[in-house]
């Protein structure tokens, strides 16, 4: 019988390879709509439109809710799946 630590220790590491792979394939997938924008970006910064910021900083805010739900879908398949709850 494996103990209480080795198997913690187990989920852990399996926990934060699938982490890294889920991590890896949204980012491939955000990385073709970022060079989409490049042209946009580049063309009204030569005509100063808007600054860099006035981009960035929606990007970052409408990203937040996303990050929200994979939290929490993370930690349904882990936390309860695996066994971590007490009941």
């Amino acid at each position: 019988m494996v103990d209480a630590e080795a198997d913690y220790c187990g989920t852990t590491i399996l926990g934060m390879i699938t982490k890294l792979q889920r991590f890896n394939s949204n980012a491939i997938l955000e990385l073709s709509m970022i060079v989409s924008r490049l042209a946009i970006i580049y063309k009204q910064r030569d005509f100063n439109f808007y600054p860099a910021w006035a981009y960035s900083i929606p990007a970052v805010i409408l990203k937040i809710p996303f990050s929200f739900v994979d939290a929490f879908q993370w930690t349904g398949l882990t936390y309860y799946v695996i066994g971590y709850n007490s009941e």
